[in-house]
């Protein structure tokens, strides 16, 4: 030993010197100040100026050191940078390995155990790369060497250790130390007998307790709790920490998405392979679970009675089952499915309830109601793919959420009691229904506020948005922005209709015209003929015959005349002390019968048995009743022929059925047409004079456009069907609505052109009557 460097490089310590043959107390206490004041000065120096200190210890092993230094952690990997900052000069690493033996496989905290093991072959490579050196340059006799070699041969043979402990502390995620104390948790329920349990629950209360001494022989669990003998209890924890290892082992190597996969199955072992997919689906896109799908499934495969009366009852099981059909399933009676139904369930989980995921569903928890429109239903029911109707969410989320089930007509929604309170639902609905249910013959607006009337003012609005979904979905009832309830017209008052046609048009009108107008405002009516709305016409108390013409006024109206021609004729003459000459009367009839002719007069005053009217010469009529002046000369040949009497039934019948008689009608009908065509044909000879009168009547009539035959007379009704329907549709009759309709049209569009009777008039006319409205026969 020729230098000081020499007597520190070959001594741990300086009570070593004593083991020097020859070395007494005396040079002891002698080298023992010197040491010390050398080793205070290097202590001085060591912290002051780093580079003065590496000098210090030779130019051979400064550039060992430097090299082994920069060799070592060369490059920008994240390891390396990370122990330049840790060590930032060589004699830091130097003096770390000098004096930290076991500190060198410590864990890095925040790098994985990949890194970490990394780190570990850097503090190798130096430490190896510094022995070589030294070993080069025969510094192998020195203290440094024999540290570099002991900390070489540590490294090498622990290269690759971690404990236990250290792997669960520092390089198990989040995911896996919740997994892994579950199971930890269900491990020690299930394996360990109660006083084993206890001394869990007191000294071993999670994983990583129990760990600590997974790596160690029995002997050492002692140190669990040293102050107790409990061999017996201490050996069955070794046993079960065995056991542990071996789980720990194997989840050790899983992925996050592994851990929550086998967690799931775990967790939920009535899920099918299909199922489990659908569910690792939905967690790889979320990073949460489908909590009511997971939930679904585990109700329909559920052992237990309850669950199962339950499923069936609300359609969880696939279809909804009466009390009779469940009641014949489970063997029981149908009260006892009653009281079951209503009673408690029991899912055959506690980890559905008890799963944080639920917290996703917040917002929809939140809502004071939840019907079928709810974005958050709807968002659940497709990407959970549930397939289910809302009446099953429904009885599925009540189990879970703070909600009651109400159901208006066999519809469902959810009220929040918490939101809602327990409101008088009921009440709401029994009003709603009472309104929807009235007959209204006009368009009703009732405020939205008198279904709310029992609810109290701080849930009114709730309530309302709640009645007004209500209203829309299940009554078909709108709401307007002003919030009243819109009730269209749901009842036909037909007398009231009828009176306001005729308020409307103002002048006396057909009852065919009526009827027309009628259906052509309710063409779905269940009246089909125009005689069906004369008890309408009747009544009404304001609604009058004009006559036997089929007509119908208002008594309100002035210079509407109620009675017949010939009661008109008998009021005329009965306010005359003198008779009345034909022209004279055919005026005043005329003003109340616009469409009857002075022939039509004529014959009228001629009385079959002349019970009331008498015939003058020079055109002048009277009353039988009353006595006229000697200067009136009745006439000879007053009775009145046979033509007159069929050409006035032939007028009363066109005018009242707007079409002349055909042969296949009633046996007055048909005889009546034989007559007309045989005076047409000149079968049957008349005068001249009655040629005219004849031919004028049926040239007014044929002018009208009155049908001749049942062909042209159904022809022209087709026609007035097709009009009636563009009037409600503003549409041609379509093969899918009115197939009849628009394939009798079609042909008859297609073939009009070759009518040559008044069909080929009815069809231009209609043709007229679409083109002004805009539509395109194309």
């Amino acid at each position: 030993m020729n230098t000081l460097e020499d007597v520190l490089e070959s001594i741990d310590n300086p009570i070593d010197l004593l083991k020097i043959r020859g070395f007494g107390k005396k040079s002891y206490s002698e080298m023992l100040n010197v040491i010390n004041n050398v080793q205070e000065e290097l202590t001085n120096l060591k912290h002051t100026d780093k580079e003065a200190f590496l000098n210090s210890l030779g130019e051979e092993m400064k550039n060992i050191i430097t090299k082994a230094y920069n060799d070592t952690l060369a490059g920008n990997d994240c390891i390396y940078s990370y122990l330049r900052t840790l060590y930032p000069q060589p004699i830091n690493l130097h003096e770390f390995v000098m004096t930290n033996s076991e500190r060198l496989l410590d864990i890095a905290d925040g790098y994985t155990l990949e890194e970490n093991l990394r780190i570990r072959y850097a503090y190798r490579n130096y430490i190896y790369d510094v022995k070589r050196g030294m070993e080069q340059v025969q510094k192998t006799n020195r203290k440094t060497y024999r540290i570099y070699k002991q900390r070489l041969q540590l490294m090498e043979k622990k290269m690759s250790e971690f404990s236990y402990e250290q792997r669960a502390m520092h390089f198990l995620s989040p995911t896996a130390s919740q997994y892994v104390e579950k199971v930890y948790q269900n491990m020690c329920e299930s394996k360990m007998n109660i006083r084993t349990k206890n001394f869990k629950n007191t000294f071993l209360p999670h994983f990583l307790d129990l760990l600590k001494y997974a790596d160690k022989p029995l002997e050492t669990y002692r140190e669990i709790c040293p102050r107790q003998k409990m061999k017996k209890t201490l050996t069955e924890v070794f046993r079960f920490n065995q056991e542990f290892r071996e789980f720990f082992d194997n989840v050790f190597s899983f992925t996050d998405e592994e851990i929550r996969e086998e967690s799931i199955k775990n967790s939920y072992p009535y899920l099918k392979t299909a199922q489990y997919h659908t569910v690792f689906d939905y967690m790889r896109k979320h990073n949460s679970l489908p909590l009511f799908y997971i939930m679904l499934q585990g109700l329909r495969s559920s052992e237990m009675r309850s669950d199962q009366i339950y499923s069936m009852l609300h359609g969880i099981s696939g279809r909804f089952w009466t009390l009779h059909e469940i009641a014949n399933k489970v063997g029981l009676t149908v009260e006892r499915v009653r009281q079951i139904s209503m009673g408690t369930i029991n899912i055959q989980t506690t980890e559905i309830a008890s799963n944080e995921d639920w917290k996703q569903y917040a917002n929809l928890f939140e809502h004071a109601y939840i019907c079928p429109q709810t974005e958050e239903y709807i968002k659940v029911n497709e990407e959970e793919k549930l397939d289910i109707s809302f009446n099953t969410f429904a009885y599925i989320l009540a189990l879970v959420g703070d909600f009651r089930v109400e159901e208006v007509d066999k519809h469902a929604v959810l009220i929040n009691k918490n939101k809602l309170g327990e409101f008088k639902f009921k009440d709401c609905i029994d009003t709603l229904q009472s309104f929807v249910n009235t007959k209204y013959s006009k368009d009703k607006y009732i405020p939205i506020d008198n279904v709310l009337f029992t609810v109290p003012e701080d849930k009114r609005e709730q309530v309302r948005g709640l009645i007004e979904y209500i209203a829309a979905e299940i009554y078909n009832v709108e709401t307007t922005p002003d919030k009243q309830l819109f009730i269209p017209q749901n009842y036909i008052d037909t007398p009231q209709e009828v009176y306001e046609i005729l308020t409307k048009h103002g002048k006396p009108m057909h009852v065919k015209d009526i009827f027309r107008e009628f259906k052509a405002k309710y063409p779905n009516h269940k009246y089909k003929e125009a005689l069906q709305i004369k008890p309408s016409l009747y009544a009404n108390e304001h609604i009058k015959a004009v006559g036997k013409s089929s007509k119908y006024a208002l008594d309100t109206w002035e210079g509407v005349y109620f009675g017949s021609i010939r009661d008109l004729l008998v009021d005329l003459l009965s306010k005359s002390d003198e008779p009345l000459h034909i022209d004279t009367l055919f005026k005043e009839v005329v003003k109340h019968y616009p469409e009857t002719n002075k022939s039509s007069v004529f014959s009228t005053m001629f009385d079959i048995n002349r019970q009331r009217f008498v015939a003058f010469e020079r055109g002048y009529f009277g009353l039988s009743s009353k006595k006229y002046s000697d200067k009136y000369k009745k006439t000879n040949g007053s009775r009145r022929s046979k033509f007159e009497d069929r050409l006035n039934a032939l007028i009363q019948f066109v005018e009242e059925n707007r079409r002349f008689p055909t042969y296949n009608g009633s046996n007055e009908e048909a005889s009546l047409q034989r007559w007309t065509y045989n005076i047409r044909n000149n079968i049957i000879e008349i005068d001249e004079k009655r040629r005219q009168i004849f031919n004028a009547t049926i040239e007014r009539f044929e002018k009208l456009g009155y049908p001749r035959t049942m062909q042209e007379y159904e022809f022209q009704t087709k026609c007035k069907e097709v009009e009636t329907y563009i009037v409600n549709h503003h549409n041609l009759p379509n093969h899918k609505n009115t197939p009849k309709l628009y394939t009798w049209f079609h042909r008859s569009y297609a073939n009009h052109k070759n009518f040559t009777d008044k069909r080929r008039r009815y069809m231009e006319e209609l043709i007229a009557y679409i083109s002004s409205v805009g539509l395109n026969l194309d």
